[in-house]
């Protein structure tokens, strides 16, 4: 029997929460891998505990009972916030009281929804959970938009306060509360990717010290560098465009490996080999502290980079066939399918527009999208300018992809640019063969064209159409790309996903290379402040 490694692996989630994107799953998927591999694995939440989320991963098996989860803003604080904190009452939101003051509630399948009135004007609105506490708490302007939101943990404490842009409710600003009773810490979350400035407004400040700023990102390494200081070897992994890289980066644990994961293209538009580097990866990709290994998904992508950074050490780990499943549904004949985010990205106004000249060679043909996201509203309305309700079905999010795609004969992707979906691999190991735009990156390192799916010229509509035509009326030719689709489990097994990701942890524990671009001065170690922060 092998010893056990001891390896400390760290790895970052936004969340742990029932619903998940394709990128968490896959961070969560290699979180359990090496917690069967015998390694300590810890996951680290930068955002709040999400109605117990990480008990019902791990009653669902999706979470390996070792993986331990450190939340950033319950555990960061040390013993002096939380004896602070117990000295305080409780932090109450300011929803209206009084004459004048009326409340509005309505109900869906998962929450409860109140509306504060004041003389009928409505100015704020509160989230509550089936079990009736407080999920989020939003104040508005005169004009209803939301402008402050308070968001609470799984029992009903407020975790933070964020100010928000109006328009685009993306937070600026961030009050980091211990407790549900003392304001921690204040972020300034634009510029964004954990670059803000960061304050710890409790703390009275050391006169005989400098003036400095810290950035959110050096917070959290300073208190990870805290957190495993008896870790005899290290293993930070960040993956896609996210605070987390910054942290990597800035953490100072004297015995750190470091893997940077990307999740999707590092171009900007037109989203080319030649195009510009996205902002956020163009700060990451050149900046190699701690970086000892580069992780892509595709090997075109690969080769991309390595054109751009040839010094970069780079390595390709695909993602790996979920694994098997009974679905038990009827596949039906005429039914297309879309399993994703309902978002820009995915450029669903595409697949809408020519699943119209679908319908009008193919009458009885459906598609049904399975998915949430901000691009509902703009869809269905696309939807019923097309007369498409009773061909289109929304079906909202599913927490069985497989059965999804298992009820159809073929899926579609349409996306602007990707990494390598998830729902690529999920679809086809159930037999769905995919027709996709031959984005970068990842439909055509998994897709064969005319073997077990479709490729199609980017942005071709028409094309798009005359290829789901073609497998909705050739039963001949979509049972042949079935058949060959199940392959992909073979092509892409567990097994072989495992042993790499094993290969890099281990290779890691062998040799330390940190890449540098020319011209480049690595950063000396700092020391660590009782605030948290490097100096």
């Amino acid at each position: 029997m092998s010893a056990v490694p001891d390896v400390d692996v760290v790895l970052f989630m936004r969340n742990l929460s029932r619903v998940m994107a394709g990128g968490g799953r896959a961070v969560l998927d290699r979180a359990n891998l090496f917690a069967e591999a015998g390694y300590r694995v810890h996951v680290v939440v930068v955002g709040r505990d999400v109605g117990g989320g990480a008990s019902w991963l791990r009653s669902t098996g999706g979470l390996h009972r070792s993986v331990r989860p450190h939340y950033f803003h319950r555990d960061a604080p040390e013993l002096e916030a939380h004896v602070r904190a117990s000295r305080l009452q409780p932090l109450s939101p300011p929803l209206p009281t009084g004459p004048g003051t009326s409340i509005e509630q309505s109900q869906t399948r998962k929450a409860v929804h109140r509306t504060y009135l004041r003389d009928g004007v409505p100015v704020a609105r509160m989230d509550l959970r089936r079990s009736g506490r407080v999920s989020a708490i939003h104040l508005l302007d005169d004009e209803e938009q939301v402008t402050e939101r308070w968001l609470f943990d799984g029992d009903g404490r407020v975790v933070f306060i964020d100010r928000v842009n109006p328009e685009t409710h993306a937070p600026l600003h961030r009050t980091f509360i211990v407790g549900g009773r003392l304001r921690w810490l204040e972020v300034d979350m634009v510029p964004t990717e954990g670059r803000g400035v960061a304050r710890h407004p409790y703390l009275e400040p050391d006169p005989g010290a400098a003036e400095q700023e810290h950035s959110f990102a050096e917070v959290i390494a300073a208190w990870l560098d805290r957190e495993f200081r008896d870790s005899p070897d290290l293993v930070v992994m960040a993956d896609g465009e996210n605070t987390s890289q910054h942290v990597l980066r800035a953490m100072r644990h004297p015995r750190l490996r470091g893997v940077s994961v990307l999740h999707n293209t590092h171009t900007q538009y037109p989203f080319t080999a030649s195009a510009p580097l996205k902002e956020n990866w163009e700060a990451f990709l050149r900046d190699p502290r701690n970086v000892d290994l580069v992780v892509c998904l595709t090997e075109r992508q690969r080769q991309h980079l390595s054109e751009r950074f040839p010094d970069m050490p780079l390595r390709v780990v695909h993602h790996a066939v979920p694994q098997p499943t009974k679905v038990g549904v009827t596949r039906h004949r005429h039914r297309v399918v879309f399993v994703g985010r309902l978002a820009e990205q995915k450029r669903l106004s595409h697949l809408i527009d020519a699943f119209a000249l679908v319908v009008a060679q193919v009458p009885k043909a459906q598609l049904h999208l399975f998915g949430s996201g901000s691009e509902l509203p703009m869809l269905q309305e696309r939807v019923a300018a097309a007369g498409l309700e009773d061909s289109v079905v929304f079906r909202g999010f599913t927490h069985d992809p497989a059965a999804a795609f298992a009820s159809a004969t073929v899926s579609v992707m349409t996306s602007l640019h990707e990494g390598l979906p998830l729902t690529l691999t999920e679809g086809m190991s159930v037999g769905t063969p995919f027709i996709a735009y031959d984005i970068n990156y990842g439909p055509a390192e998994v897709i064969r064209h005319g073997v077990d799916g479709l490729l199609v010229q980017p942005g071709d509509r028409w094309g798009l159409a005359d290829a789901m035509v073609r497998v909705l009326r050739d039963r001949t030719l979509a049972a042949s790309l079935r058949e060959r689709a199940y392959e992909v489990a073979e092509r892409f097994s567990h097994q072989r996903y495992r042993n790499t990701w094993i290969d890099v942890v281990e290779t890691l524990g062998a040799s330390r290379r940190v890449f540098q671009l020319p011209g480049q001065v690595p950063s000396p170690s700092r020391p660590v402040t009782r605030e948290g922060a490097h100096v």
